[in-house]
């Protein structure tokens, strides 16, 4: 789960990265984030896994506060979040199992048991047979393939994707898309990052965040949660009787009530 509330980033040129949002992603969902250049999107992103801090505002990974988290604990948050970074990040003098495997190397893993997960990833997301090649030799379906095995390597239980398929036809770009929803099958959250509304209108289901200059301007989970609201307080008040009925009630209760006052009136002047 990742949680920001009232969040706000102000840069020291004085212009608003974000501005006083609010967003919940549920553990195990896929979501959407679009948005214009400039809106926010890629601020958003690196407000989750700290590499910048909010102006205001609070932030929750799990089971990890964002803010407060001191920087010798931050090799622990950005284990629980792969990323696949939007330019890649992938170094050109390594070979593809080179790259993957090189998060297991920084994380102290043996290199039997790093090289062997390396190999089954690239085997997970079908590149398996590009695992001796250098970057430059792949298409670009297949290095966004290599970057988000590499984001899978530490068992992360949140992917974040930024714009993964920015640079493929139609066709690769499905494929990716297809890629990422079996990861989240197996229960990892994925937050994608996307200007192709095309893709988004595909899933209607999913949660869909849009922000607009700094501000969320649609979210999809709050529209459901507020029917969810609104269906509750249909069915709450489906339950009490009609105002009508009430009003005729409490008119007989005083009816009745006043008939016992008369009574006791009358006994008492005997």
């Amino acid at each position: 789960m990742i949680v920001l509330e009232n969040v706000s980033k102000i840069f020291p040129s004085g212009a608003a990265g974000l501005n006083d949002i609010s967003v919940l992603f549920e553990k195990g969902e896929f979501a959407f984030i679009t948005g214009q250049t400039g809106s926010g999107k890629t601020t958003l992103l690196k407000l989750i896994i700290r590499e910048l801090l909010p102006t205001e505002g609070n932030i929750m990974v799990e089971d990890i506060d964002v803010v407060a988290l001191p920087q010798k604990k931050l090799p622990h948050l950005r284990k629980k979040i792969g990323i696949v970074f939007q330019d890649l990040k992938l170094l050109p003098d390594r070979t593809v199992i080179e790259n993957v495997l090189l998060p297991l190397e920084i994380a102290g893993t043996a290199h039997e048991e790093a090289s062997a997960r390396a190999e089954a990833l690239l085997e997970d997301v079908g590149v398996g047979e590009h695992k001796m090649k250098f970057p430059q030799q792949l298409s670009g379906g297949e290095l966004q393939r290599v970057a988000i095995a590499r984001a899978l390597t530490l068992d992360p239980s949140i992917i974040i994707a930024d714009e993964p398929t920015g640079n493929l036809d139609d066709e690769t770009a499905a494929a990716i898309v297809d890629l990422l929803h079996a990861i989240n099958k197996k229960g990892t959250t994925v937050i994608m990052v996307t200007h192709n509304t095309g893709i988004v209108s595909k899933y209607p289901g999913h949660h869909h965040v849009v922000l607009e200059k700094g501000k969320i301007v649609k979210d999809t989970k709050k529209k459901h949660e507020a029917k969810k609201e609104m269906d509750h307080e249909v069915i709450e008040d489906s339950k009490k009787p009609a105002k009508h009925e009430k009003e005729h009630e409490e008119k007989k209760e005083e009816i009745f009530e006043g008939s016992i006052e008369e009574v006791i009136e009358h006994k008492k002047g005997k």
